[in-house]
């Protein structure tokens, strides 16, 4: 399989200092959950994985060290949505969660871009739902409480 030229210009690193500044700079979303992705790194709950093109993050997506690997928090900005970057940050996160032979994710169920992205990429639905309340920061720096009901998958990464 080869991939879209969008995607070969995307890179994909792990959350550092220089990482850190630049997603603070670009998204005050971003910027507001970064203290708490660099204490889960610095704990070693999970990985931030961020994708850049052309030095500038352009989406992020968190790789919690659990049995199984769990991806959560994948973002894109909507302006860059259709351009490989959620495909190229997956394809690191199953790099990573290779040992474990599975990796597993929720997905809105009042998301079904994200959805399609998911069964294109090999997730099949495990037929469970979670439903979660949790506080996030919006854009304007406001506290906020969401509850979302998420679909779970899982990609078995022992058959490439």
């Amino acid at each position: 399989m080869t991939s879209s030229p969008a995607c070969d210009e995307v890179r994909v690193v792990p959350l550092d200092d220089a990482t850190a500044l630049l997603l603070t700079a670009a998204n005050s979303a971003w910027a507001a959950a970064v203290p708490v992705w660099q204490e889960s790194m610095r704990t070693g709950r999970s990985t931030l994985l961020v994708a850049l093109r052309d030095d500038a993050p352009v989406g992020v997506a968190q790789l919690v060290h659990r049995e199984p690997p769990e991806i959560c928090n994948v973002g894109v900005p909507e302006k860059q949505r259709g351009q490989g970057i959620g495909t190229a940050l997956m394809r690191e996160a199953e790099r990573q969660a290779q040992p474990a032979g599975r990796l597993q994710l929720g997905v809105g169920v009042d998301n079904p871009r994200a959805r399609r992205l998911y069964e294109r990429l090999g997730y099949r639905l495990l037929g469970e739902q979670v439903t979660t309340t949790y506080e996030y920061v919006d854009a304007g720096g406001v506290g906020r409480s969401v509850t979302e009901t998420d679909e779970i998958m899982e990609k078995d990464l022992t058959t490439r």
